[in-house]
C-alpha cells in the first residue's frame, strides 16, 4: 500500500506568479525573482508595472524567456486612483516589454489583481494554457492597441 502525504492529497489551484517590478533594482534581482518563480512552474505571470504601463528594461530578457517557454506574461498597471489599466502602448519602456512578449491589460489594474489571478486559475482549470490562455485573458480584460515603434 502506497502512502500519500496529506499535503499531496489537497488540490492546489494553478500557480500564478505576481511580481512587483518596482521592487526589482538590478539584473541580479530580476534573475533571482524570475528563477524563483519558474521553480513553481507558474501557468501565467503578472507583472505589476508603473501607472502608464512602463517597466524596467532589465526585465525584458526574462519576459521573453518565460513567453518562449509557453508562460503568458501579463502587465497590470499600478494606477491605484483608477479602475482601468494600460490604455495605450506608445513609447520605449512600454513597447519594449510588449516586444519581449508581455501582454498589457487595458480594462483592469492592480486594484483587481486577485480577480485576474482567479480568472487565470479558472481558465487553466478549463484546460487553457500558453497562447490559448493569453487569448482568453485578453478577451476578458482587453489589451490596448500597440503603436509600432519603428
Amino acid at each position: 500500500m502506497e502512502l500519500i502525504a496529506e499535503s499531496e492529497k489537497r488540490t492546489r489551484p494553478p500557480y500564478v506568479a505576481v511580481i512587483d517590478t518596482q521592487l526589482i533594482g538590478s539584473i541580479d534581482e530580476a534573475r533571482m525573482n524570475f528563477e524563483a518563480q519558474s521553480i513553481q512552474k507558474p501557468k501565467a505571470m503578472i507583472l505589476l508595472v508603473d501607472a502608464t504601463g512602463g517597466s524596467k528594461d532589465i526585465l525584458n530578457p526574462f519576459i521573453k524567456e518565460a513567453v518562449d517557454e509557453g508562460t503568458p506574461v501579463f502587465l497590470l498597471s499600478k494606477n491605484y486612483g483608477r479602475n482601468t489599466g494600460i490604455q495605450k502602448v506608445a513609447y520605449g519602456t512600454q513597447s519594449d516589454a510588449v516586444e519581449a512578449g508581455a501582454t498589457p491589460l487595458r480594462d483592469i489594474n492592480v486594484n483587481s489583481t486577485l480577480e485576474v489571478v482567479n480568472v487565470i486559475q479558472a481558465a487553466v482549470d478549463q484546460g487553457l494554457t500558453g497562447s490559448e490562455l493569453k487569448v482568453a485573458i485578453v478577451e476578458q480584460f482587453g489589451s490596448p492597441v500597440v503603436k509600432p515603434t519603428k
